[in-house]
């Protein structure tokens, strides 16, 4: 028998720990899988691709009891973060985490991770049938990579301490609520140009005050240039740059924009 995949494997190690009262749990595995692959890829034999992956898995507790911090477990979003960390440590920013659904697979919440264009694994949550099987209690969060997309990524190289002075707008807009976060932050730093250096989603709100079907997305802009201080006018040119690209785009309307 040949595994498809790393998560199976830790999954047994889960059961076995809370057999013997562990509950709170943060491995990783790196290991080789196999899979059907009718590509022209070299093969092991025949068919059959083998992979290099690596697997982290969450359960349990998120931090570990102590006084004046509320006990939780951990969740979906400590997971992504985990692999976010990860990535941006390996891949900058060449890196993307798109939802998608499927009912077949091992997880649900997935996201697919996608490095220099390249499916490289996925985020998600274990799905609770899987669980019943391995005799695993709880949520189980996993993220699984392929090795190889991480290989094959340039040597990151590092630039001089900036120079000049940032500056931080914060724009809330609103939009279909088929609209992705992922798709609308796309757009801005497409529409941002060389002066947007980050962009951080911080809000979401959908509910009161808003029409139906639409939700208010509100994201933290930050702006600089290596060659001289920005001014007040070449700053709100880059941010009427980036609220007509959503507005054309996606029929965004803007709620508001401030400096933070």
């Amino acid at each position: 028998m040949l595994r498809t995949t790393l998560v199976s494997g830790l999954l047994d190690v889960v059961a076995r720990n809370q057999n013997h009262g562990n509950h709170d749990m943060r491995f990783f595995e790196i290991g080789h899988v196999f899979s059907v692959d009718k590509s022209d890829r070299p093969k092991l034999v025949n068919s059959f691709l083998e992979e290099a992956r690596v697997c982290m898995l969450l359960a349990g507790g998120a931090v570990p009891r102590q006084w004046g911090l509320p006990a939780r477990n951990v969740d979906f979003f400590d997971i992504k973060g985990e692999a976010e960390d990860l990535l941006s440590k390996i891949v900058l920013d060449k890196k993307r985490l798109i939802p998608y659904s499927t009912s077949d697979g091992l997880t649900k919440r997935t996201l697919a991770i996608e490095i220099h264009g390249t499916y490289a694994g996925y985020v998600g949550q274990v799905r609770e049938e899987i669980l019943a099987k391995a005799g695993v209690e709880g949520e189980v969060f996993v993220a699984e990579f392929n090795l190889s997309c991480m290989e094959r990524v340039p040597l990151r190289k590092y630039s001089p301490l900036p120079r000049f002075p940032k500056v931080q707008r914060d724009i809330a807009l609103v939009l279909d609520r088929g609209v992705s976060a992922e798709s609308a932050e796309q757009a801005i730093r497409t529409a941002g140009g060389e002066l947007l250096q980050t962009v951080t989603l911080f809000d979401v709100y959908e509910g009161e005050g808003l029409p139906a079907g639409k939700r208010s997305l509100a994201f933290s802009l930050e702006l600089m240039s290596h060659q001289r201080t920005l001014t007040d006018a070449e700053i709100e040119v880059t941010v009427g740059q980036i609220v007509r690209t959503l507005e054309q785009t996606f029929g965004a309307t803007l709620r508001g924009v401030r400096s933070s």
